[in-house]
């Protein structure tokens, strides 16, 4: 088991050590922040969330574009004492209405959104980062008053029923399971981590802003990613000399498809860089075609939002199409092939049913080999199939219908929707039904692919036979 580390004297140490040291870099606005401005704006915006009437135990939810100020309010919430909800401003309108009525939350931070709520909702934009008026390096003994183990952070997660689902955490989990991660990796002040991964999700959280804190590395800021900014996806890095990556599957593809220059080829082989992978399978041929391009060793990890850091490969131990070796403060075991795991952070200690199924073998490598939950996770992120169905079926003409991810190089899975129509089945209708679901879920809800059958197969019972349509489409 991973030795227990004080986490009030931890933070404090981090604080208290680097105080004159730089620690935020936003690239995008090209600003940088010390760790005696981190912690004053810290305060500065606990302030503010005071006067605004929050107390202790509060809920308070996030719909707002990855920034600065963004970060410095997480911190400032835990300060406070505060459960915080952050929410992805690319869901849609139904599904973000969704999540805000299963919180009982109390203020609605929000970036121009026309959202329907009767709780307080205001602008980040009403949260300045000041350079002055920094307080004493004494006030760092705060850090030693806070409550580690009150539950600090919701993320809501597709679940296979459709309905989305809150996962709980404290600070103190996020803080272990980051101690645990960085036994095998050794961050130090030396790393500098790029974060483009969103900020309303756990890995844009644990991986991008805990993990670094922890290790005293630094964290720049870019573009969270997307097509549009593959092109010059290394101008930020180059710049602010960047040699930590979190990657997810979808950027590996497009980086290799289109970035046409050779601006990241020569930063990569004239610097030491890595890079993690996690949040959706990597395939070998990604692996072995980005190394051979780009020179940076890949080293695939596996965690979940319920149990966060499970395995990881690394420098010093690896295996091909393995997620990695499991962490010391984690134990795997199986249910009928399907991955169950035990961590200190998790229910008291039970297991927790992923929906994986797996192996391990002799020496604690993990190996992923498929999936019993029905979830699509496209472009890093986990969908619920049941979800769009639910839309599809309520159009006139549709009489059934079923959703399956089938496996895409750049994005992991896309989205398969096998349809039995009334009559006869336009392309202006797949216009119809796209334009409804990215309207009420999300763009990343959009359908890749439509079938058109006769009937939907199904098996004795009446279930939807998804087995059988992935074998007879040759989509497995």
């Amino acid at each position: 088991m991973t030795e227990k580390i004080n986490i009030e004297n931890k933070l404090f140490e981090i604080f208290k050590n680097n105080w004159h040291e730089e620690f935020l870099f936003d690239g995008l606005e090209h600003r940088k922040i010390m760790y005696k401005e981190f912690f004053t704006n810290i305060l500065k915006f606990k302030e503010k969330l005071e006067k605004l009437g929050l107390k202790k135990n509060d809920t308070i939810c996030y719909l707002t574009p990855n920034s600065l100020e963004l970060i410095i309010l997480y911190f400032s919430s835990l300060f406070l004492g505060l459960k915080i909800i952050p929410i992805d401003i690319e869901k849609g309108i139904d599904e973000i209405e969704e999540i805000l009525s299963l919180s009982n939350f109390e203020l609605l931070i929000n970036d121009n959104f026309e959202i329907k709520s009767n709780k307080p909702v205001i602008s980040i934009n009403e949260f300045k980062i000041t350079s002055s008026s920094i307080v004493n390096i004494s006030e760092v003994e705060l850090i030693k008053k806070i409550n580690y183990d009150s539950i600090f952070l919701i993320t809501f997660t597709s679940g296979s029923t459709g309905t989305p689902k809150g996962v709980m955490h404290s600070f103190r989990n996020l803080f272990d399971s980051s101690i645990a991660f960085n036994k095998i990796f050794n961050f130090s002040k030396n790393d500098i981590f790029y974060h483009n991964l969103p900020m309303s999700y756990m890995a844009g959280i644990l991986n991008l802003i805990v993990l670094p804190l922890i290790c005293e590395s630094k964290i720049v800021l870019g573009n969270r990613f997307s097509i549009s900014n593959m092109s010059n996806f290394w101008e930020i890095p180059i710049k602010y000399s960047v040699n930590i990556f979190w990657f997810i599957p979808t950027i590996l593809e497009l980086l290799l498809k289109l970035d046409r220059t050779d601006i990241g080829i020569k930063y990569s082989k004239n610097k030491n860089l890595l890079g993690l992978v996690g949040t959706a399978p990597l395939y070998s041929k990604t692996k072995t075609n980005f190394e051979e391009k780009y020179s940076i060793p890949l080293f695939e990890t596996y965690g979940l939002s319920e149990t966060l850091f499970v395995s990881a490969n690394s420098q010093k131990f690896q295996k091909n199409n393995s997620v990695g070796k499991v962490l010391n403060n984690v134990e795997i075991n199986f249910l009928e092939n399907q991955v169950i795991i035990k961590v200190p952070c998790y229910f008291e200690n039970n297991f927790y049913l992923t929906g994986d199924l797996g192996k391990i073998d002799s020496e604690n490598f993990l190996f992923i080999t498929g999936r019993s939950k029905d979830i699509i996770i496209k472009g890093g992120i986990n969908l619920s199939p049941k979800k769009i169905e639910d839309i599809i079926r309520n159009f006139k003409f549709i009489n059934d219908t079923t959703i399956i991810g089938i496996k895409d190089e750049i994005l992991g899975e896309r989205i398969a929707c096998f349809i039995v129509p009334k009559i006869t089945f336009s392309e202006n209708q797949k216009k119809i039904i796209n334009s409804e679901i990215t309207k009420k879920l999300g763009v990343l809800y959009r359908i890749d692919e439509f079938f058109i059958l006769d009937q939907i197969p199904r098996t004795v019972n009446g279930k939807i036979d998804k087995p059988k349509i992935r074998e007879t489409y040759d989509l497995i």
